[in-house]
Order: structure tokens, then sequence, then C-alpha cells
């Protein structure tokens, strides 16, 4: 726990699966433009699954990640709009991404944003991702095409 973020760490067990439908529903709920709206979790060696939660319960956000190779893992996350423009969504991004590292063993962890979500770009690169490729006209969103910016952070050497 760190300044109030609660990560709490979920894979692989059955149960999961039903907070993850109720932590789903809650973000498709809450999310009217949400992205993943037809997103079905899976739960594999492959992927980790984060919920994170302020204290007294409430969720702020989902996170998971997938392997895709020995040394990367490809990262996702969810924030409730509560949650936009008071930094609380960044930090528990950034909870997440430290998480993330100690939990898979990874060096490197990739993200892609779309341009049109320019928030979204802004909290990637305040957690410490940087640019690293821009993908031309490969995302849809009413119509129109838009690029795709390829992120990455590494871990952090001690």
């Amino acid at each position: 726990m760190s300044g109030g973020v609660i990560i709490s760490r979920t894979w692989l067990i059955q149960p999961v699966m039903l907070v993850m439908e109720e932590v789903f529903d809650l973000l498709i709920d809450d999310t009217p433009d949400m992205l993943f709206k037809n997103y079905e979790p899976r739960l594999t060696d492959d992927s980790r699954w984060y919920i994170s939660r302020i204290e007294g319960g409430e969720v702020v956000g989902a996170f998971w990640c997938r392997r895709i190779n020995h040394v990367t893992w490809e990262a996702h996350a969810n924030v409730r709009p509560r949650f936009w423009g008071n930094g609380m969504g960044t930090a528990h991004c950034q909870a997440a991404i430290d998480l993330m590292f100690e939990d898979t063993g990874a060096t490197k962890i990739i993200a892609i944003c779309a341009e049109c979500f320019p928030i979204v770009m802004k909290m990637t690169e305040a957690i410490g991702f940087v640019r690293e490729g821009v993908q031309t006209g490969s995302f849809q969103r009413d119509g129109k095409l838009y690029d795709q910016i390829h992120y990455g952070i590494s871990r952090k050497t001690p």
C-alpha cells in the first residue's frame, strides 16, 4: 500500500472471475464510452489482473497485463471517470505498473494508446512511459481513423 493505494493481485482462482465480472460491470456502467464493453476477462498463466481500490474499498479501476515474450508484457488499464483529473487515477496506474514489474519479472512493459484519447496519453507519459513508435491510421472511432502511439517503460535498475 502506498499513499492510500490498495492493489489486490488476482489470477488463476475461480472466485476471482466473479470479482472480475463485478468490477467489469461497474466499469462498463460507469464509463459509457468504454472501449472494452465486449471484452471478456480471461485468466491464464500469461495474464495478470489487478483491482485498484481506495481505502474503504471503493474500486478505482482494473488493470491487466499479458505476456508478449519472456521479458515484455503489455499493460491495459481502466480508471473510473470520477477518478480522472485529480491525480488519483495516475497514482493508481503508477502503483499497478510497479506491481506488474514486481509480479511478472518483466524488464519492459508496453502500452498502446490511440491519439483520440489525449488524457490517457498524458497519464501514460506521466507515469514514465516513453513514446517508441506510431502505428498510423490503426484505430477507428466515430468513423474516423486515428494513429496509435506505442509506449514502453523499462524496469528501473537499483
